[in-house]
């Protein structure tokens, strides 16, 4: 009988971690993501009378008297998503840059004009 070969595209836990590690580091959100495990191992080590107690006392003291660090945190993420869009451009610009130039110079190299290796390039322009 011949052996079954495993099916490589079953999602496991690893590969479920790594691809939204990936994302994160490809999107700059890795900080984002970090703050969120270290905070979710802290909850998970605290016993549970103590993490209501933290809970129900931080939740206490938003509401009462940090309205401030709400307002700076709403407009920190506001402008860490506008940053972040930015960079992507900046960053999609150089790439296209790059490619651009590595075709101009291949073409010379070669001395004649090299195909485009670029999918959403609309034909004819």
């Amino acid at each position: 009988m011949a052996k079954k070969t495993p099916n490589k595209n079953t999602i496991n836990w690893p590969g479920a971690f790594q691809n939204v590690l990936m994302a994160s580091i490809n999107k700059g959100q890795l900080p984002v993501l970090l703050v969120g495990v270290i905070l979710l191992v802290l909850i998970i080590k605290i016993p549970s009378q103590e993490a209501a107690s933290i809970f129900y006392k931080t939740i206490d003291a938003l509401e009462h008297y940090h309205i401030l660090g709400w307002i700076f945190s709403f407009v920190l993420t506001l402008l860490w998503f506008f940053n972040s869009k930015r960079v992507r451009r900046v960053h999609a610009n150089e790439m296209k840059r790059i490619a651009e130039e590595k075709t101009h110079l291949q073409s010379s190299a070669h001395g004649m004009k090299m195909p485009s290796s670029n999918k959403n390039k609309r034909k004819g322009g």
